[in-house]
């Protein structure tokens, strides 16, 4: 049997959770865009400059609806050339975009989700 201030309290928390995620997708894909809109060619170790702009409007944020977890957050790009950017290759070095926005974001939206839990069980 289940008690009902604790069903609400997580009922609130999820709503919370999914709140968080959905923001914090849009906001990165929005980031994303705007580093990728610089001048091209960018230097090494810097996103790479916008040439033609196939690679900042390939930007997508995939809805928690196609998933396997509703608690990721998956923004992407598709082109057939980002991996190569991000990572570089023998001939180019890397101009990383994905992984300096992951490592941005994850304290972020760790602090959003701890505020949300504490907010949620008032």
């Amino acid at each position: 049997m289940s008690d009902p201030a604790t069903d609400e309290v997580m009922g609130r928390l999820v709503a919370a959770v999914q709140h968080i995620m959905d923001e914090a997708a849009e906001d990165i894909a929005e980031e994303l865009r705007e580093e990728l809109s610089g001048s091209s060619p960018s230097a090494p170790g810097n996103p790479p400059g916008r040439d033609t702009g196939a690679l900042q409007a390939s930007v997508q944020v995939l809805p928690a609806a196609e998933q396997s977890s509703g608690v990721n957050i998956i923004v992407r790009t598709d082109t057939e050339y980002d991996s190569y950017l991000e990572k570089g290759t023998s001939k180019m070095a890397a101009r990383p975009f994905a992984g300096p926005l992951e490592a941005k974001w994850t304290p972020i939206i760790e602090n959003r989700l701890a505020i949300a839990a504490r907010l949620t069980q008032i």
